[in-house]
Parts: structure tokens; sequence; C-alpha cells
């Protein structure tokens, strides 16, 4: 957003008033002096370097590059296929990533192996020298089942005949039942990377013979949109999202929660399938809390559920609380519903300065025309973020400044959407009331605080605000980056940072330990667990143990397991916490304190 002649040179103060000297001569480099004179060439032998480089070249490109960063891929192929150090890899300006083999045998090897998958997303391999192809980078090769296929049909033209309908067939295979194995039909196809998968489809193999159901599995096939089938976005990203009924919504979120049982995602899916088929009436009441309709990304909402944060890397959009709050029930939205709802999106973007991000969020503006956007982690001045605002088409906007190269939050809204401050917009919790056409509800923006006593503050409070009636005069939706103590991967970066500042490692190590866990729980909290794990070296497994105690010191819940080597101590008492904390979530405790004895010697109660 800032453009060159405001920033200044490297090693100067983002936020440091500019030399207005230096800023008129930067700006007249900007002449095109020189473009009018004798063009260069270079020379022969570096261009056949350059061609000789890229003989030995492959591109590769995520198709979905919300979720595939082109940086990202140049480190994670490399290990796919077990080639670090071996191969060099080179960030393109279109998104595309090169990869340079020494070698013949070792690009044909990689090519052979396809389908590739970066955060489960597939990605398109092709040569260099195929670049001027119409084709280039636009087929994977896939390898499909056919199942219940009858086995009259079960012949090489009625095979390849159906493959077609797939894509490109370059290979079939039959393998004949046995005693022993049922008859399997494979098919190898180029699959064009701008289709949609087919799972199920009726076929009529004959004239006049009935069609038979076939289905189709892809090998390797992993994240795809739900609802159409593209390789290019996920279902919340679809056109048909918004035909989506608000239990379709919810099944979908089970069928694919890995925190879920394997009965409990069958079970989602299978109704999931109904619902398409059969459709839903309007009428059907849906039990459950009124807060609101969420239709944010999978991976946000499943954190959210599990209670351990949501990803700060998705969007949250979420639809206004309904006003009708009566026992608990609220009637499924219809696409007519969800369109007049009122739609807030939350986003920690990690900086402004992203190629992709403002990109990110004008699509995201385009396609759901959220009248509320809340930014956190802004990162950059308050001229840069306000310019946003106007950019994005919001009337109105308040900034949290950023501290430094860190922090910061946006509040944009339109003229549509009334806003009002309980106090003073801050960074890590701040409270509102939400106009609209037909609702006013309360907002509250939660942002969890680095340092983890702070934050610890932060959640107590909240406790105990809740228990008090705060805010409970109208509906109430609280959003945020829900980075709740509970998490083990927080602990760790909590620590890590820690000791990167003296100021924090004095913090932690020089406090005056209690004298008894007693003294150390606060008020509110009615349970501790101590966590711990031992080994004998480096190399053998790791015994995990935990003890729920109440705050009186009677033990209730004890529980032991094993787990395979760490790297580090600390790392070691981290998953014994996670696996502590996972246990006592299936045994309906929410609430407790969780102490483990770490190599810095962190230890209450031993």
């Amino acid at each position: 957003m800032q453009s060159e002649d405001q920033q200044g040179d490297s090693n100067q103060n983002d936020y440091q008033q500019a030399d207005p000297t230096n800023v008129i001569w930067k700006a007249m480099q900007n002449l095109k002096m020189g473009v009018d004179r004798e063009r260069w060439t270079a020379q022969e032998d570096a261009q056949e370097e350059f061609k000789k480089d890229h003989r030995l070249c492959l591109v590769a490109m995520g198709l979905n590059p919300f979720h595939q960063n082109p940086a990202g891929i140049k480190v994670a192929l490399p290990r796919t296929w077990q080639l670090e150090g071996k191969v060099e890899g080179q960030v393109n300006d279109d998104g595309t990533v090169n990869f340079y083999f020494d070698t013949e045998h070792r690009l044909h090897m990689v090519l052979e192996k396809q389908q590739y998958t970066y955060r489960g997303w597939i990605v398109a391999l092709d040569r260099w020298i195929n670049k001027d192809s119409p084709m280039f980078l636009k087929q994977v090769p896939f390898k499909v089942r056919i199942d219940k296929l009858p086995n009259i049909y079960r012949r090489p033209g009625i095979v390849r005949n159906i493959g077609l309908k797939l894509g490109y067939v370059d290979e079939i295979s039959i393998v004949e039942p046995t005693n022993n194995r049922e008859a399997k039909v494979w098919l190898k196809i180029l699959f064009d990377v701008d289709d949609v998968i087919t799972l199920t489809r009726m076929v009529e193999i004959i004239k006049g013979q009935l069609p038979v159901e076939l289905d189709f599995r892809y090998m390797g096939l992993q994240k795809f949109c739900t609802l159409c089938g593209s390789l290019r976005h996920e279902y919340e990203m679809c056109n048909e999202a918004f035909q989506m009924q608000h239990r379709q919504y919810e099944l979908m979120d089970i069928s694919t929660n890995p925190y879920a049982s394997v009965q409990q995602r069958s079970a989602a899916l299978q109704e999931y399938i109904t619902t398409r088929e059969v459709g839903e009436s309007s009428g059907t009441v849906l039990q459950g809390h009124a807060e609101h309709t969420q239709i944010n990304a999978m991976e946000a909402q499943r954190s959210y559920q599990q209670g351990s944060g949501i990803n700060p890397n998705q969007p949250t959009l979420l639809a206004d609380p309904t006003a009708s709050q009566q026992d608990h029930e609220v009637k499924r939205k219809t696409m007519e519903d969800t369109k007049a709802a009122m739609r807030i999106l939350h986003w920690n973007c990690q900086g402004l300065r992203s190629s992709l991000t403002i990109p990110h969020l004008k699509d995201i503006k385009k396609s759901f025309k959220p009248e509320v956007m809340l930014l956190v982690e802004t990162k950059n001045v308050d001229s840069v973020v306000n310019s946003l605002a106007k950019d994005l088409g919001y009337k109105n906007s308040f900034v949290v400044s950023a501290s430094g190269s860190s922090g910061g939050a946006a509040f944009f809204w339109d003229d549509r959407v009334k806003i009002s401050f309980l106090d003073n917009p801050k960074l890590y919790c701040t409270h509102m009331t939400v106009e609209g056409d037909n609702n006013t509800f309360w907002l509250s923006y939660i942002y969890g605080n680095p340092v983890g006593k702070l934050r610890r503050e932060q959640w107590y409070d909240m406790m105990r605000s809740e228990s008090a009636g705060f805010l409970h005069n109208k509906p109430r939706i609280l959003i945020g980056d829900f980075n709740d103590i509970k998490g083990a991967v927080t602990d760790i970066r909590i620590w890590t940072e820690a000791k990167a500042q003296n100021e924090m490692v004095l913090q932690r190590v020089s406090r005056p330990a209690p004298v008894t866990i007693q003294d150390a729980l606060p008020h509110e909290v009615q349970l501790y667990c101590i966590v711990d794990a031992s080994w004998k070296s480096p190399s053998e497994k790791i015994g995990i143990g935990w003890f729920l105690y109440s705050k009186e010191g009677t033990l209730r819940l004890q529980g032991s397991s094993a787990m395979d080597a760490t790297g580090t101590p600390l790392v070691a008492e981290a998953v014994a916490m996670w696996e502590a904390v996972c246990q006592l979530q299936k045994c309906d405790f929410r609430w407790g304190l969780f102490e483990a004895c770490t190599a810095a010697g962190v230890c209450y109660g031993r």
C-alpha cells in the first residue's frame, strides 16, 4: 500500500518522517532515462546457459493460491521428493516455482510419481520447455478406480470410453477376479485442473438398457470443493455456498473434523448426502444456540469448537445473530435469509504488506460483501490502513495504531451499519454495539495477549464478566483469535519467544515460587492438573503421567501413556500437557490450571 516515495531506507524506521530531499531525488529516479537509446542484448553464452539450466527445470503451481503460498511450495516439494539440497528452487513473479535438477533421471522420477499436494491441495507440475504449450500446467495425472461396474461391461473399449468423460485416458488396467480378490478396473488419466471431479455418475452403457450407477475414486486426492468438485477452491468460496442450509454447514464441518470419531463423521456425511438428495423443509426447527450462523472457513470453525484457537491465517465470516432466541431454537436460514443477513469478517491478516493479502481482501469483499470488517495485526501506519478502507469501499473506519512493526487493528463498516464502541478500541479486547436494519447486538472482539500471564488474566476477566451478566441486555457475538493457554503449541511459542527476551526470562525465572499449588491458583479455578514426562535416553519411548486434583488437594483422576522420543525436553513436556488436556476434555473437563515441569524448572506442587 505504501508507495516507493513514502518508503525510507531499509535501516530507517517506517514511522520516522522522511527527509524531503531524499524523497524528491528518489522520485527523480522514476524518469525513464535511457529508454529511447539503443537496447542492450545479453551475451550469447549467458543465453545458452539459461537454456541449458531450463532443460532440466520443472515448474510447480499450487491450484489453490489462498492456501498454497509459493515460498512454502519451494520448501515442501523437495522434502516430498526426498531431494533436499539436490534441487534448486526459485519463486517466479506469477506465483509459480521453478525447480532446477542436475540429472534427467531425477526429473523423470519426480514426474512419474505424480500427483503431489501441499497443504492438502493439488500442485500441478510441468516441464519448463513446455511453457509455450496451451496445456502448460493445465493437467494433473490421476489414477482412478471405477467401482460397481458390472462384470459384463468390464471390457477395454467400454472402460476407455467411460474414462474419456473424466479426462484424457493414458492407460487402463483391468484386473480379473479370483477366488481371493474381486475384479478391479483402473484408469490413469490426465485431468484438466479447471474441470470438476466426478465421484458418482449414472451411465447408460448400452442404449436401451438400464443405466448403471458408477463410483469413481481418485487415488491421492485430498482437499477439494465438496459442493462443485473444483480443485481450485474450498466450499466456502464456491458459488453454490449460499444455497446450503444451516444444518448442512454443521454436517459438513463434522464430516471433515479430524477430532470427531469415525462413527460421527460417517453419520454426519450420510445425513448430509440425504439432505442434498431429498432437501430440507424450510419450517424445520433446529435445536441449539442461536448466537449466529457461522459460514467461516472449516478449519477456523473446527478449531474454535475444539478450543484450540481459530486459525489466524483464515478469514472468519459471520452472519449476524437472529433476533428470536426463545428456547434456544432457530429456524434454518434460507438462501434469501442469508443474503439479507449482516456479514462480519474477522481476519488476523499478519501484516498488510504481503502481495496476496490485499487481493484476498478484495476478492472476499466482492464475493461476500461483508458490512463489517475487523482486521488484526495490520502492522502498518494509520494512513495506509485508512487508505485500504477506502479502496475496499468502506465509508467508516477506526484504526488501532500498530506498535512499531507489530500489532495494530482496523475496524471498517459501511453506512448500512452503525457501530458504537463501549470504550476506546484496543488490540486485545474491544466491545461495541452493532445496529443493522432490523437487529442490534453486542460484538466483542477478543485477541489473546501474547504474554501468558496477561492472557490468563484476560480469560478470567471474561469469565467473571459473563457470570456477572455483563452485556446480557442484547444478543452477543464473541469473535477473534481464541489463543487459549490450554494449547501446548502456544506454550512452546511463548517460551521460545521469552528466551530471546531478557526481560521475559527474568520475569519467568526470578519470580518467587509459591509455597503450595493452592496459593498459585486464582479464585475461580477449582481444579488443577500436574503433568510430567520421563525417559531414560533420547532414543527410547517417553512415559507420560498426569494427575487431576481438586483445589483442596484431593486426587480426582489420573492417567498415563507413552509416546515416541522427541527432540528436546521442552517439546516432550508440551506434548505431555497436550495429551492430558485432550484426555480431560473427553471427560467433559473444560477449565483448569495445567502446569508441567519443563527443562527450565517451571514446576508447581512437586
